[in-house]
């Protein structure tokens, strides 16, 4: 506490990750496995990773009227796991490939700060006012080194009466870079000649995460407590993104979504609660098709197709709280039911001319069919407080997960495909989880 109502409050955590799991074998295909260029560097990673954590964040009331707001993040990942070459590996189980390859060490630093000024304007009226700042610093081995975003803000509350609050939020903001190296990543991990690099990472290609960005973000919030056991809230979000610099790749975004939360407690020992959410993303991107023959990499600008991609969640949940004795026995019980479905419409946005029969075909944009998961969840638990400190629970959970997906849904093992690997493809599954804890209160 200082003076001029004034106050700060501040956290630093620091942390070590160790790893020296042995590795595993390139391969168990006989055929290639005995090569010598598969001789692994060490037995094992022999990781080790810190991180630090500052947070700091003030509040002051100099005058009456205003309240002002001051957060600084500071986070740093270090990887200080020693470096390894890899002479050899292995494609799909199946085909050798010679070549010196290092292991990436992905040391960042993100950093965040922004201040803020609240004002009521008169008695049910007030508005915030503020700006902020991000920060990423990704070393050399990433495209973009650094990059900088800058947010405004501006939000209006409004609580004319004691049953309605509404409050609406503005934040544009705008993502800028140095650099943008695209041959960067390569540089630090592969050793290859010019004709290889030419095969590589096109020029005109900009990741999402590390391009130039515009940003306009609204969103909604109305609540309503008709009584003093029923509270309605309804919160409404909008975003448009603008990849301003990126020739190729994620060109934009538009996302929406809306949902209600209601909460009702018919007498003191139940507390009935439920909800809806939608959510809508909607992208678009733009690729190239780089064909390769031999040593040539062939770079025509009627391969390009354009992708909307669109991304449905509709969300269920509902819930009951209940006190069986009061300040003994407790009961909850939960249901949560998600349902998302996946379009993407492919088109070229020129007539595809160039190249050989074979390569134009590759560059022809395609039909693609949905995607569609299905998630539900149930959750039961009771909770028995005794000895005044101490409670023990019992708790059961069902889950069910299903997946559509026409590119695994007949996947056999022996296809090979080179974006799966060990196993990264979840499957359907359903799921019974019993757990019991022991927990003491301090007080």
């Amino acid at each position: 506490n200082l003076p001029m109502r004034t106050r700060i409050n501040g956290a630093v955590a620091w942390s070590l990750r160790l790893q020296d799991e042995p590795f595993l074998p390139h391969t168990i295909n006989p055929a290639v496995a005995g090569d010598p260029s598969l001789t692994l560097p060490a037995q094992s990673l022999d990781g080790m990773v810190q991180t630090w954590l500052v947070n700091v964040n003030a509040t002051s009331r100099v005058l009456d009227p205003v309240g002002l707001g001051f957060h600084y993040r500071f986070y740093r990942f270090d990887d200080m796991s020693r470096p390894l070459t890899i002479t050899g590996w292995v494609v799909n189980d199946r085909t050798l490939d010679v070549d010196n390859r290092h292991a990436g060490r992905w040391d960042y630093t993100r950093q965040n700060a922004d201040i803020d000024a609240r004002y009521r304007i008169i008695e049910p009226i007030a508005t915030t006012v503020g700006v902020g700042w991000e920060q990423w610093d990704r070393g050399e081995s990433r495209e973009t080194p650094r990059s900088d975003e800058f947010f405004a803000k501006a939000a209006i509350d409004a609580t004319p009466t004691e049953w309605f609050m509404a409050r609406v939020t503005y934040n544009p903001s705008f993502r800028r870079i140095k650099e943008y190296n695209t041959r960067a990543h390569a540089e630090h991990s592969v050793f290859e000649d010019a004709a290889a690099a030419q095969a590589g990472q096109s020029v005109l290609l900009r990741k999402f995460d590390e391009a130039e960005r515009d940003r306009q973000k609204v969103e909604l919030m109305l609540s309503f407590t008709p009584t003093e056991s029923l509270t309605a809230t309804q919160t409404t979000a909008w975003h448009y993104d603008d990849y301003v610099s990126s020739p190729l790749g994620l060109q934009s975004e538009t996302g929406w979504s809306t949902g209600v939360d209601l909460s009702w407690a018919p007498i003191e020992r139940i507390l009935l609660t439920a909800g809806y959410a939608y959510e809508r993303l909607e992208q678009k991107m733009r690729a190239r098709s780089r064909p390769v023959t031999g040593t040539v990499t062939f770079d025509f600008a009627d391969f390009e197709w354009i992708s909307n991609i669109a991304d449905t969640v509709h969300t269920i949940h509902t819930g009951i709280r209940a006190t069986l004795i009061p300040k003994v026995l407790d009961f909850a019980l939960g249901g949560n039911y998600a349902n998302s479905l996946g379009t993407i419409e492919t088109r070229n946005p020129v007539a595809v001319a160039s190249g050989t029969a074979a390569q134009q075909a590759s560059a022809r944009a395609q039909r693609f069919p949905a995607f569609e998961d299905t998630l539900i969840r149930i959750d039961a638990k009771l909770s028995y407080h005794f000895l005044k400190n101490w409670t023990a629970s019992l708790g059961y959970a069902f889950e069910s997960f299903e997946k559509h997906d026409w590119r695994t849904d007949q996947l056999d093992p022996f296809i090979g495909i080179s974006s799966i690997y060990l196993g990264n493809d979840q499957k359907d599954y359903v799921a019974h989880i019993v757990g019991v804890t022991f927990a003491y209160h301090f007080r």
